[in-house]
């Protein structure tokens, strides 16, 4: 069964720490895509999966960047630093 599709998470700060856009919930897994954007110019934004960097979002060239068809488990924490974005995606029963 389909629970959740559609926006999952997002976040429009820029902010200087990590922060949680999306975890995946107890008992799902999910399908999702990211989408960033680094509009502060100053710095480059990180994009983590599980604490662990997977794409920067740079300053003058790479300033947008996809990442389509992520599987994650139960648990799997989206954490965005320094940019902006959103994930999309569904989540099913695990």
């Amino acid at each position: 069964t389909i629970m959740a599709m559609g926006i999952l998470g997002q976040i429009t700060n820029n902010a200087a720490v990590d922060e949680i856009v999306y975890t995946v919930p107890a008992g799902k897994v999910a399908v999702f895509n990211i989408f960033a954007s680094n509009a502060n110019g100053s710095t480059s934004g990180i994009v983590k999966i599980n604490g662990a960097a997977i794409a920067t979002v740079g300053t003058l060239s790479d300033i947008n960047i996809e990442l389509k068809s992520i599987i994650g488990n139960a648990g799997t924490i989206v954490q965005f630093q320094g940019c902006t974005g959103i994930v999309t995606g569904y989540e099913e029963d695990a």
